[in-house]
């Protein structure tokens, strides 16, 4: 299926004058949902497919994704498996700077669009908050998402009683061993060059 087609189906029939100027490449690569790129409720750029089905389980993870990995992979693949729509928080530059004190590698909208591409995303958004309970005022998810690591962690055992009176149920998957953005960081000194 050619470019065209594809925009045409989720978009509609558009104006062959309008289409002969835009850069089709360019327009998918940028917006990996074929283009749809909205401003939501949150104030932050999304990408996603629409409005999820009603009766469908909404998940939501959240993290940096910086330098992705496969452990970022396993983490999207294993939370969609347990819900029907799965929304992922991309964390702005600033609010990785504020609780990591550095930043990341990979710029914010760079992250947003790489995550936004992975086929078990329905929905991607730039967060500028830890706050899951204003996260949910905003996102409605039944489910969240994290990794098993954090397991036993004061915030996590708090977030999940402050979720838990919205119904929302916290979900430990298994976390990737022996692969992080940190470590990432530290062998990209050791990296071949050419």
């Amino acid at each position: 299926m050619d470019a065209t087609l594809h925009f045409n189906r989720l978009n509609g029939e558009i104006n062959k004058e309008v289409w002969k100027y835009m850069d089709v490449n360019s327009f998918i690569t940028d917006c990996p949902d074929y283009g749809r790129k909205a401003v939501d409720e949150i104030g932050a750029d999304v990408y996603g497919g629409g409005t999820p089905a009603p009766g469908c389980r909404i998940g939501y993870t959240q993290g940096v994704f910086d330098m992705f990995h496969i452990g970022h992979l396993n983490l999207l693949k294993h939370a969609k498996e347990k819900c029907d729509y799965l929304i992922v928080g991309v964390n702005k530059d600033s609010l990785v700077y504020q609780y990591k004190h550095k930043t990341p590698v990979v710029a914010e909208n760079e992250r947003l669009q790489i995550v936004s591409s992975i086929r078990f995303v329905d929905r991607c958004v730039l967060v500028d908050t830890l706050d899951k309970v204003a996260l949910w005022e905003k996102l409605h998810f039944d489910s969240i998402f994290i990794g098993d690591d954090w397991k036993g962690n004061a915030r996590w055992m708090q977030t999940e009683k402050d979720l838990a009176t919205y119904g929302v149920k916290l979900t430990y998957l298994p976390y990737t061993k022996d692969v992080s953005s940190t470590m990432l960081r530290g062998e990209h000194e050791n990296r071949v060059e050419g």
